[in-house]
């Protein structure tokens, strides 16, 4: 071989019966034990190999060994292909097994480590187990064989024995010999299990049941009843039990050595989960489904002299709510927070001092105390313990929901406390933790590395770039970064995790899981400090990473010469059509006032031709007087000279009066009638009144006279026969001749009137 080593062989396969060997582990002082595949052990003794006999070397056989360590405190852990892990202590007695059954995920080990904490990690067919053998734990499971628990809601230790309520029954484990039992008559559901004195009352389904002699249990409620939560408490100066159920509240009283039924609760009617009873007396009470009873029982505690119904202990939506009891003050859960009623202000408050320690969705149902300063806080997530101490409360210790492998009872998973072992209710197992202060001390010491995993920036587009992990440069971040950090918390201690930003922008962040997000930072150089903080406030682990975030393309130099170039020319087109707008306006109130100018001129227009037409009406009007005085003053002169004509021939027939004369006279009374000048005058006159009425007829009928034409004025002015005749010097007869010889000319029809229509001709 080179290098100068040499196999030299030391043992011959048929000593382990031609089978192979899978591991060697030092064990005692001169001694190592031998795995053999399909042969057990074997334990060499400097040259010689002799078989190791030990509690399971048909198991170990039938499961076929694969690998296998030696713990600190030199236990033998053993990998099988088929049936999971063994540990046996050095005399070959076994101390656990876990397969797939116990809550391993797989039977097949493929191989083992233990770390620095004695834990051990077992790689298997489809993922990784571990094992806290280096934690105070340990689980109680029935072999297989043993009777089925079911789901455990409550357990009482008597002595060396425990019992166990769940929802199969009431089962008792002797915890020195191990053998499980089932407790007859206590078939069903099982809610509470709790000892007073020497009884042992269980909160059934059906009845209330009682155990006197550790085998039995027998019904004591005195109709058939349920029973969900029982306390001892003091209501009124008196010492009592105090029972709820599904309808009613029941009071036991203590006589003649044991407690025995005395009373139901009248006035109070609803099904009830838990009850505590304050300092003052007052009894609360959760209903199965919704909200929280406040209740006062009078003073022989037989009836309930008030009822409060708090439908929802928080302003969110109602939700089941839990009540338990924490250094002696009554405190609810609503599945998020816990709370406590202020007598001052009648009110239900959040526990403030609590919450801050806790997750901030913490559904915490059950408070356990260990003693005045210790309380196990349990709930859907998982168990805490709280200590308060220097008048706060800490967070000492926490256990997860998954932690122990099993399924819990959410809503009723207590925490039994016996000396300093706390026990935990599994579906069909309890696990169980030796709390002593100083192994929980030695728990909270323990650190590991805090190291980033993952880091990324969503870039505007919205998609994740990664950044490199290990560089020494700084990382050019251009948008909102996410860091993932990892912290290998195997022993669930409760660890808080800082976040502090420094550099363009400081802040500060501290949340329960390992991972961060800033948003929207300014551009500079930033440096964020990752710190795990303990239970007491130490920084246990820290982590430094440093990034950068460039100023962007749009706020560089050029970009910005840019948009000033822009700014200028958006400032300088913004003027020129500002200019033009305020133009555009001003023209456009210019034409609007023109344009009302002109309504105004128009209206002045139509003003004055309404005035010039009123005048002209005005001057119409008066025409026509005149013209009507002018005709009345004619016919007067004519009928006067016609009387005076008369009169003179009259006289000359008489002879007063010579012929010459009397025609002189007549000649001279012929001239000033002025006919002629008369009728130019009357013609004009009618002409302008009536709108031109003898130019529109001449028109239209050129064939009349300017008899004709007379005769229609006169017509027009509706002058009688007898009028017209005088006016025209013609008798009657010669007028209506005139007027036939007139609708001849007009061509008018029989049926139409000769005046109407010179009347009513335009």
């Amino acid at each position: 071989m080179g290098g100068g080593w040499k196999y030299l062989k030391v043992f011959d396969r048929s000593v382990f019966g031609n089978d192979d060997i899978v591991a060697a582990l030092p064990m005692r002082k001169g001694e190592t034990v031998l795995c053999s595949e399909s042969n057990g052990l074997f334990l060499m003794r400097g040259k010689t190999v002799e078989p190791w006999h030990t509690e399971i070397d048909n198991d170990l056989i039938a499961g076929q060994i694969n690998r296998a360590v030696t713990l600190k405190d030199s236990t033998i852990v053993v990998g099988t292909i088929l049936n999971g892990i063994y540990a046996i202590d050095t005399k070959g007695r076994l101390k656990w097994h876990y397969n797939i059954e116990t809550g391993l995920q797989n039977n097949s080990v493929l191989r083992l480590f233990c770390d620095r904490n004695n834990n051990v990690w077992a790689a298997l067919d489809n993922g990784i187990s571990l094992v806290h053998t280096g934690s105070p734990y340990s689980i109680m499971i029935p072999e297989r064989g043993e009777l089925t628990l079911g789901m455990i809601y409550d357990l009482e230790i008597v002595g060396d024995d425990m019992f166990i309520a769940s929802n199969q029954g009431v089962y008792k484990y002797g915890m020195t010999s191990g053998d499980i039992s089932f407790v007859k008559g206590s078939d069903g559901q099982n809610w509470h299990i709790s000892r007073f004195g020497r009884q042992i009352f269980a909160g059934n389904n059906r009845n209330t049941l009682e155990s006197t002699d550790n085998e039995n249990f027998t019904v004591v409620s005195p109709t058939p009843s349920s029973s969900t939560c029982m306390v001892r408490c003091r209501i009124n100066e008196q010492d009592i039990l105090l029972e709820s159920s599904y309808s009613i509240l029941r009071i036991y009283r203590y006589s003649n050595g044991a407690w025995r039924f005395s009373n139901d609760v009248d006035g109070f009617i609803a099904p009830v989960r838990q009850i505590e009873v304050d300092h003052s007396g007052t009894v609360w009470a959760t209903n199965m489904t919704r909200g929280i009873y406040r209740i006062e029982l009078s003073h022989d505690l037989r009836k309930a002299d008030s009822v409060q119904y708090f439908k929802s202990i928080s302003d969110s939506v109602p939700t089941n709510n839990y009540i338990m009891k924490i250094r002696g003050r009554v405190v609810f859960s609503d599945n998020s927070r816990l709370y406590v009623y202020d007598d001052m202000r009648q009110k239900i408050i959040p526990y403030k001092e609590i919450n801050d320690i806790l997750s901030s969705t913490a559904d915490i149902h059950y408070a356990t105390p260990v003693d005045d300063k210790n309380y196990w806080l349990s709930g859907k997530e998982g168990y805490s313990l709280i200590r308060f101490e220097n008048n706060k409360y800490s967070l000492v210790y926490n256990i997860p929901v998954g932690f122990f492998g099993l399924e819990n009872n959410e809503s009723n998973n207590k925490v039994y406390i016996h000396g300093r072992t706390a026990y935990f209710n599994l579906n069909n197992g309890i696990a169980c933790l030796d709390f002593s202060n100083d192994k929980l001390a030695g728990e909270s010491k323990r650190s590991a590395a805090l190291t980033l995993s993952h880091a990324f920036y969503t870039s505007s587009e919205g998609n994740n770039i990664p950044l490199l992990i290990y560089s020494k440069d700084k990382q050019e971040v251009k948008g909102n970064i996410s860091l993932q950090f990892s912290y290998p918390n195997y022993d669930s201690q409760p660890v808080a995790f800082k976040f502090i930003l420094s550099g363009a922008k400081d802040m500060v962040v501290v949340k329960n899981v390992p991972e961060i997000a800033f948003h929207d930072l300014k551009r500079g150089k930033y440096k964020i400090t990752a710190q795990a903080i303990g239970s007491e406030g130490e920084v246990i682990a820290s982590y430094v990473y440093e990034f950068v975030i460039p100023t962007p393309v749009f706020l560089s130099v050029p970009a910005i010469i840019l948009y000033v170039v822009l700014l200028l020319a958006g400032i300088y087109l913004f003027s020129k059509w500002q200019t033009s707008k305020v133009l555009k306006q001003k023209r456009k109130e210019y034409e609007m006032e023109k344009r009302e100018q002109d309504i105004k001129m128009l209206e002045q227009e139509k003003l004055i031709a309404s005035q010039q037409q009123q005048l002209l009406e005005a001057q119409l009007s008066t025409k026509s007087k005149e013209l009507a005085s002018l005709t009345l003053n004619v016919l007067a002169k004519q009928k006067t000279i016609e009387s005076l004509k008369d009169s003179i021939y009259s006289k000359k027939l008489k002879g007063g009066i010579t012929s010459k004369d009397m025609d002189l006279l007549l000649k001279q009374l012929e001239a000033a009638k002025g006919d002629s000048e008369f009728w130019g005058m009357y013609q004009n006159n009618f002409d302008l009144i009536h709108e031109h009425f003898f130019r529109n007829l001449r028109e239209r009928y050129p064939q009349l006279t300017p008899s004709d034409l007379k005769f229609c004025g006169l017509l027009r002015l509706n002058l009688s026969t007898k009028d017209i005749a005088k006016f025209t010097n013609l008798t009657v007869r010669g007028v209506e001749a005139a007027r036939y010889r007139l609708r001849k000319k007009l061509a008018l029809p029989e049926k139409v009137s000769l005046i109407e229509f010179l009347i009513d001709f335009k």
